[in-house]
């Protein structure tokens, strides 16, 4: 006789499907298990996923900070502190998109730099405390909970400045 599991398998989720479900895990499930049955997930191996998450989180979030910015600027609400960053000149709403959509890569590229370099120093550290896993584990599990707050904050962002 085969060996049968008697709950029925679901399929596993894949592609993005995949990062929604771990992002969903991470934020609803966080405690030591949870993280460290995903620090055994294949895409730990190596830190790829994880810098693919955080490249495409600080590329979302400064895309879509551009756009909701340059919106709030079409319907002519005033922004505090962009006159001291960019002076009293007014910039049309295309210059402020183009500017948006130009330099979102750059900031995925930096926030994927400064992520690996944080994520370096909580390694040396863990190591020096005798933690036994991974930067690559480290990296993953990480992103896995930073990324979707870092989309969410990416929306909401804009729109702090009309509390003030």
């Amino acid at each position: 006789m085969s060996d049968q599991p008697s709950a029925p398998m679901l399929p596993q989720p894949t592609g993005v499907s995949a990062w929604f479900s771990t992002w969903m895990e991470a934020v609803t499930k966080p405690n030591e298990q949870t993280f460290a049955v995903m620090a055994q997930h294949p895409d730990a191996a190596t830190p790829n996923r994880a810098f693919t998450w955080v490249f495409l989180a600080g590329t979302l979030t400064a895309l879509i900070s551009g756009i909701l910015q340059a919106i709030l600027q079409a319907a002519g609400v005033v922004i505090p502190g962009m006159s001291e960053l960019f002076g009293d000149a007014p910039r049309s709403i295309a210059a402020s998109l183009g500017i948006a959509i130009c330099l979102s890569p750059v900031s995925g590229a930096l926030a994927v730099l400064f992520f690996a370099i944080l994520v370096g120093i909580f390694q040396w550290v863990a190591k020096l405390l005798g933690g036994t896993g991974t930067f690559s584990q480290l990296a993953y599990t990480t992103a896995a909970i930073t990324v979707p707050f870092s989309l969410v904050s990416a929306v909401l962002a804009p729109f702090a400045s009309l509390i003030r």
